[in-house]
């Protein structure tokens, strides 16, 4: 099996660090997976300019890296378009309207079968070249 590769991008790191904990829990079922993280929109941008992950998780809110520029960039990447993405920022924020919603704070559980699900789609769907 291939291993996933998955871009976690927000401004705190100790929630940075907890989702890529989380992730490598929900990619253990493919396998397992490597996880870019940044807290910097350039490095996410200039990550997403050279690979294909199999998971976007993007933090969004006051505190979180741009995640607005990063989810343009992913709807106007043809390549990048149809990759699964998890949308997360405090329970009270307006998600995103890409990808799916994680309000924080969140169980443990609830976030990896979402990235779960996610991943599994992703699996499913032809991957674009």
């Amino acid at each position: 099996m291939r291993k996933r590769l998955v871009l976690v991008s927000g401004a705190d790191r100790a929630l940075l660090d907890r989702l890529s904990d989380l992730v490598l829990r929900a990619a253990a079922d493919f396998g397992s997976a490597i996880v870019h993280t940044t807290s910097e929109t350039e490095d996410a941008c200039l990550l997403l300019g050279t690979v294909r992950p199999d998971l976007v998780v993007l933090g969004v809110g006051a505190a979180s890296a741009d995640g607005g520029l990063i989810a343009r960039m992913l709807r106007q990447t043809p390549t990048l378009r149809k990759a699964p993405v998890l949308t997360y920022g405090p329970g009270d924020a307006t998600p995103q309207p890409i990808g799916s919603w994680l309000g924080v704070p969140f169980a443990d559980d609830a976030a990896v079968a979402e990235m779960r699900r996610l991943l599994e789609a992703g699996v499913r769907a032809p991957r674009q070249s």
